[in-house]
């Protein structure tokens, strides 16, 4: 049963890309961006995706659940912590600055790990409701995200993660295009170095 729950879940996250008409839109390092409309919302959906020589799925696994070192690899963090822990589950708090004339942000969101030998897959959702706003940040309502990372048997590790999002509040086009452009690239260009 398990393992057909790991098979539902990876079958699951590669049709999700069936139908996107993804168009690259930075690469460096190795790391390629892609950005696809979605209907309905003024934000882009972007992928970033990578393949590296080093690194393990224990690590990645480890960088993922620590919440006070996310401020290492994500692009503005502020701070991180941990709310809640129960199995494969794990809630996060997180604050990030924002540039002049823009509000700080802050977001609550669930991880749900679901591992195998080589192949980790973590699903971000957001969780606005999960406790108060706070007056100093505004909070983000709606984020899915999500990470799979593979051990491929060469020994190389394969990255790809995916975003939509709707920061709230009224943001500039030229942060709009920033945060499905260049954010993907600055946040895998982090974890990898955190995967050294």
């Amino acid at each position: 049963m398990k393992k057909f729950i790991v098979l539902t879940t990876i079958i699951f996250s590669l049709c999700s890309f069936i139908g996107d008409n993804w168009e690259e839109v930075n690469s460096e390092d190795g790391i390629i961006v892609y950005n696809t409309e979605v209907i309905g919302s003024k934000f882009k959906k972007s992928m970033a995706e990578t393949t590296i020589s080093f690194g393990s799925i224990e690590k990645a696994e480890k960088i993922f659940k620590d919440a006070k070192n996310y401020k290492k690899w994500q692009p503005n963090c502020e701070s991180g912590k941990v709310l809640s822990a129960e199995d494969n589950k794990i809630v996060f708090y997180l604050t990030f600055e924002a540039p002049w004339p823009v509000s700080d942000r802050d977001i609550i969101f669930e991880s749900v790990f679901t591992k195998t030998e080589n192949k980790l897959h973590v699903k971000n959702t957001c969780k606005p409701n999960y406790m108060d706003k706070k007056d100093d940040y505004v909070r983000i309502t709606y984020s899915v995200s999500s990470w799979d990372i593979e051990k491929k048997k060469d020994g190389s590790l394969s990255i790809r993660t995916t975003s939509h999002s709707n920061p709230g509040g009224n943001i500039p086009a030229w942060l709009t295009s920033r945060t499905v452009e260049e954010l993907p690239l600055e946040t895998i260009q982090g974890f990898v170095n955190l995967l050294k």
